[in-house]
């Protein structure tokens, strides 16, 4: 759900997932970290650099947040 979400909100501001160059991922339990790859490559094809990081106190309603860092064009 978070990568569908992050898609979404990406194309409504005339980006998309392939522009990602950073991509830092924080999980309730390093548990889930191969089902989180496995979505990963479904939806980054750009392999940008990233880091997957535990962390206990995260907010209690997700399980995952995602820091993205965008590389973007500006119009001239």
């Amino acid at each position: 759900m978070v990568f569908s979400n992050l898609k979404k909100a990406l194309e409504s501001m005339g980006s998309n997932l392939n522009r990602v160059v950073n991509m830092i991922i924080f999980l309730k339990n390093m548990d889930y970290w191969g089902k989180m790859n496995a979505v990963y490559r479904e939806f980054v094809k750009s392999c940008p650099t990233r880091a997957a990081i535990g962390i206990q106190n995260l907010n209690k309603t997700y399980q995952t947040e995602i820091v993205n860092v965008i590389a973007y064009k500006v119009a001239k």
